[in-house]
């Protein structure tokens, strides 16, 4: 670590090492990306190199309060009451180890919404993605996962879905347990949005047996 720098030189030396020594080997749906196993290691290892030290956070903060005016028809009166409105930031504080000197970093975010997720896992998805995107932010890393998705999506709409068997009075099956427990546990929340527009479902249980068998095979 080279001497008498402050905050801001370290943090650029920072931003050159991580570029040089990070890997992008995260598979998404039909297109690559950094995730958090990517780039945490490299980026603690390279900050603690520079005597940084980053410290992530989510905020709950209030942004309005509503009146609410409620009347009584019969006793001819009406009260108040207050309304809050919330939303999540996510915040990241680099301090200079050796100066105490501190950046602060700052995001709007909110609750992840993945189909099938319990309230606690969506609250996780919600933290980890927030973190990906503050670190990719901070160290000026530009991975295009975002254009990748869309360009994917893009590309899977043009072409032709599984075909189905033709139709007839039984009804096609539906997706296995089992095959919805491994498309969930095999996708991210980005996954799984492009998923559900490409077979038009609003969930993974509303696939066909078909139709998980295909995504399956393709998230291989």
């Amino acid at each position: 670590m080279a001497e008498n720098k402050n905050i801001y030189a370290k943090i650029q030396q920072s931003r050159v090492d991580v570029l040089g020594e990070i890997k992008k080997d995260t598979q998404g749906y039909g297109y690559n990306y950094f995730s958090n196993d990517n780039i945490l290691p490299v980026a603690n290892e390279v900050l603690n190199r520079n005597g940084l030290c980053p410290i992530f956070k989510l905020e709950k903060r209030r942004v309005t309060e509503e009146v609410i005016t409620t009347n009584h028809i019969e006793s001819q009166t009406e009260t108040e009451s207050m309304k809050n409105s919330y939303e999540y930031w996510g915040v990241l504080d680099v301090f200079d180890i050796d100066t105490k000197d501190s950046v602060r970093y700052e995001i709007p975010t909110c609750l992840a919404n993945v189909k099938g997720a319990s309230g606690i896992q969506n609250f996780g998805a919600m933290q980890t993605w927030t973190k990906r995107y503050m670190y990719l932010s901070f160290l000026e890393i530009a991975d295009g996962s975002d254009k990748q998705v869309e360009e994917s999506t893009d590309k899977e709409k043009k072409k032709e879905a599984p075909k189905e068997t033709p139709k007839s009075d039984k009804p096609v099956p539906k997706a296995t347990k089992e095959q919805v427990e491994k498309i969930l546990s095999k996708s991210s929340e980005e996954d799984l949005k492009g998923i559900l527009d490409f077979y038009k479902v609003e969930k993974v249980e509303d696939m066909t047996v078909v139709q998980a068998s295909d995504c399956l095979k393709r998230l291989k």
